[in-house]
């Protein structure tokens, strides 16, 4: 998989599930990864300096792993990641025996500002191990080394009338009608489950996870052919009719 950088600026289209990234190069075999994180959505309060995440192996070789965090926004409907220094993940790197398990903690670096919520991505990157040497081995296996994005919210010292507010419209691209969502409020919202209604049937549009809107931002997800009267979707784990304009 290739990065575009853009100084310290880079766009990521896969957020939310694991990106297996597929080069050629020796391993021993080419395997699924065997790590699991937890917990997925981590937070820091308003009052919390850190929060911790766990990484637990659960094959049967050591892997090596690499911890960053970066500033998370969306733009054009992209998800955008920053550079930045006030927040930081300890240990940065980490070797995980199997069976074993790593604490990985987050800190803040600074006391809480009056911003009500800011958006980070931790990427995870299980590193490969060292190539062999077999010149058979090397033509014909596959390296596959996993990435793990994991949102991460920390929350300010001004939580008063915090929530997000959620306006939808269809629009026209070139693949089809798109569904826009935009949230004009200041905290962010976490979609599942997006479902259309038209004369009184629903129709599910988007099972489980259907993205995250950041405050200030709107996000783009395709529909199926057909009319929708209106639109209803899980939003922070509570059922919401999307305020709609046609």
């Amino acid at each position: 998989m290739s990065t575009i950088f853009d100084r310290n600026r880079f766009m990521l289209k896969s957020v939310l599930l694991p990106i297996a990234v597929m080069t050629l190069a020796a391993a021993p075999a080419a395997r699924a990864s065997s790590v699991v994180i937890w917990p997925v959505d981590p937070t820091i309060s308003e009052n919390q300096k850190a929060t911790a995440i766990w990484i637990e192996n659960k094959g049967k070789e050591r892997v090596t792993l690499q911890v960053r965090a970066f500033s998370w926004s969306q733009s054009a409907g992209e998800n955008v990641l920053s550079q930045q220094a006030d927040l930081v993940a300890s240990p940065p790197m980490a070797e995980v025996e199997p069976g074993g398990r790593q604490l990985v903690r987050l800190v803040r670096r600074a006391e809480a500002s009056d911003t009500p919520e800011a958006a980070y991505r931790l990427l995870i990157d299980e590193l490969p191990a060292a190539p062999a040497t077999d010149a058979e081995t090397l033509q014909a296996q596959l390296r596959v080394q996993m990435r793990y994005s994991i949102p991460l919210f920390v929350y300010g010292s001004k939580q008063e009338n915090v929530s997000p507010q959620l306006e939808a419209r269809i629009v026209a691209a070139p693949s089809g009608p798109m569904l826009s969502i935009r949230n004009s409020g200041s905290r962010h919202a976490r979609l599942s489950d997006l479902r259309g209604l038209s004369g009184g049937k629903e129709a599910l549009i988007k099972s489980g996870l259907a993205g995250y809107v950041l405050p200030g931002s709107s996000i783009q997800i395709p529909l199926p052919p057909g009319s929708f009267d209106q639109f209803q979707v899980n939003v922070n784990g509570s059922n919401q009719t999307l305020a709609f304009q046609a």
